[in-house]
């Protein structure tokens, strides 16, 4: 199962095929603690209130990375040199 592969529940693996850096397993774990279990939750909650359940960069990350189009995510983190796709990130947590 894909749970197994991502060590997460079930429940959790909308969460993790997101692929966002620094949402690890456990904080999967708190965000379904939480009631939040899908990339729409994400997107409706304000940074603020992430970061009730999750640190502020985290919440600031998930929060820029689930308004992006996954496209033009997958492009910056496969296509670009690292280097370029954090400081885009940068710029985005920035906004």
């Amino acid at each position: 199962s894909n749970g197994l592969i991502e060590g997460v529940e079930e429940e959790g693996l909308n969460l993790a095929n997101l692929y966002i850096p620094g949402l690890s397993r456990h904080y999967i774990k708190k965000l379904l603690h939480a009631g939040y279990n899908n990339k729409q939750c994400l997107k409706e909650l304000s940074i603020e209130e992430l970061a009730k359940v999750l640190p502020q960069k985290l919440a600031r990350w998930i929060r820029v990375l689930s308004g992006l189009n996954l496209l033009f995510f997958y492009f910056l983190h496969y296509i670009l040199d690292t280097r370029y796709y954090i400081l885009c990130i940068q710029f985005f947590l920035l906004i």
